[in-house]
């Protein structure tokens, strides 16, 4: 898969004379909505012999809309897992637009002229509730008209999952809640992190529970606290296993929030490695234990119940 950067004038260079099939949106998640427009994409690029191209943002336009923070927002797919999901997909050219001050000023018709004329767009693959220009200000309707037989619109019904519109915003509340099953529904996969295993307190090793420390790619979307059954990809292998998201209350007050995993038939120490975790169901709430023969008790009916979750 190509990437390319645009930021302000596209050049030459990104501008593919045979055309493209155009799939446009942000995209955070890659859910079953998003794969949905881009099975259209690939279904309408082989009629016309288009390659399959992706338009998003470097950043969610909320940073630049209302001013936040890049780093107060959290994502479910930042950008390094996103471009991966997309080239799983059969995406060949992924643009990734600086959503700047100037590029959220433009007019839905400065935007069909700049990007999608200038891109030799033919085909525009768009979500139902699709919009763009200042301020939200251009829609479906709207993009048809700006076309002039320029470029084919194609609009994709949004999909639904317990009579629940697939979005990103509904999959956001699933993820914080600690909700994975569902998450997983919305998704069509196991909602998942890439991170590199850093040192810890060794805590878990003391107790007969070795864990794998992670620290998750940045603004990365973290599911609530709690325990959960797990899968980590490391070197190609797959190992079952449990996580905890908390802030080890059973040692002291005020601890920073980490995610540990103890994996089943895995003693390596791989510190400094990039892992994928894949998260699979919620077992349990964090608790702050009186003891650690009670945690320790906890910790063997927690690997017991995941393992039987595995089986």
């Amino acid at each position: 898969m190509e990437t390319i950067e645009i930021n302000g004038l596209i050049e030459k260079s990104a501008i593919k004379q045979s055309g493209i099939t155009l799939v446009l949106g942000f995209f955070d998640g890659v859910h079953l909505g998003h794969q949905n427009l881009l099975n259209v994409a690939r279904k309408v690029s082989k009629k016309d012999n288009t390659k399959v191209a992706v338009m998003t943002f470097n950043q969610h336009p909320s940073v630049t809309i209302s001013g936040k923070k890049q780093d107060d927002f959290e994502y479910l797919t930042p950008m390094i897992e996103k471009k991966a999901i997309f080239e799983e997909l059969g995406v060949n050219i992924l643009y990734v637009v600086d959503f700047n001050q100037n590029f959220k000023n433009l007019s839905p018709k400065e935007f069909v002229e700049n990007y999608l004329i200038r891109l030799n767009a033919k085909n525009i693959i768009v979500g139902q509730d699709y919009t763009f220009g200042n301020k939200s200000s251009g829609n479906v309707k709207i993009l048809n008209e700006l076309s002039e037989n320029r470029y084919k619109v194609y609009q994709v019904d949004f999909l639904t999952e317990n009579h629940q519109k697939i979005g990103s915003t509904q999959l956001r509340k699933l993820v914080d809640s600690g909700n994975m099953e569902d998450a997983t529904k919305m998704l069509g996969r196991p909602y998942s992190m890439v991170g590199e295993v850093v040192h810890g307190f060794q805590r878990g090793r003391k107790l007969g529970f070795p864990t794998l420390n992670i620290e998750p790619v940045a603004n990365k979307r973290i599911p609530a606290e709690g325990v959960y059954a797990v899968q980590v990809e490391v070197q190609g292998l797959i190992y079952n296993g449990m996580a905890s998201i908390g802030r080890n209350e059973t040692f002291g007050q005020g601890l920073k929030k980490t995610i540990e995993i103890n994996l089943f038939d895995f003693n390596r120490t791989i510190y400094g490695q990039t892992v994928k975790v894949y998260w699979f169901k919620k077992i349990r709430d964090m608790v702050a234990f009186e003891n650690i023969d009670q945690l320790i008790n906890q910790l063997q009916a927690d690997k017991s119940k995941v393992k039987l979750y595995f089986s």
